[in-house]
């Protein structure tokens, strides 16, 4: 997993280990970077992660432009994308869908998350509102072609990431 310093990214990581604890998967805290927020960064840090003894077979982003990067430094390392290493990215932005091959990513509804704030905030300026409102919006998964079924058969269940 790439990711960044900030919070979004850190509960990103935080449902990240706790999907493959549910799934007593270890995760490999080795596996789990930190970038700046550039492409460039991510391209380093994915190719330290392809160069190591047992690299991953797939790279999960917080955002498409660590994405973008990761795509970039598996070029370097002549990964095949998807046959030899999937990538995913967050956003669903023009990059994942310009990218080559188009970036799987997770779509975040923010349309609808900017429409129900200016709402909320209108109720609350005219005094209508219903005070403090618990609102869980769905993200919505956009499979493209930089994903691919996994081909190693040998994974132990303990010690992945």
């Amino acid at each position: 997993m790439i990711a960044e310093e900030n919070s979004s990214s850190q509960e990103h990581i935080r449902g990240y280990r706790k999907v493959l604890q549910d799934h007593n998967i270890r995760a490999r805290e080795d596996l789990i970077v930190i970038s700046d927020s550039s492409a460039e960064h991510a391209r380093c840090l994915a190719g330290g992660l392809l160069g190591s003894l047992h690299p991953p077979t797939a790279i999960i982003t917080c955002n498409d432009v660590l994405a973008i990067g990761t795509l970039l430094g598996a070029r370097e390392k002549n990964m095949k994308i998807p046959e030899n290493l999937s990538i995913t990215g967050f956003g669903n932005t023009l990059l994942s869908k310009n990218s080559n091959p188009p970036l799987t990513t997770v779509e975040i509804p923010i349309q609808s998350m900017c429409s129900l704030a200016v709402d909320l905030l209108v109720e609350e300026i005219e005094k209508r509102s219903k005070g403090k409102q618990a609102v869980l919006m769905l993200p919505k998964l956009i499979i493209q072609k930089s994903t691919g079924v996994c081909l190693v058969n040998d994974l132990n269940k303990e010690d992945v990431s």
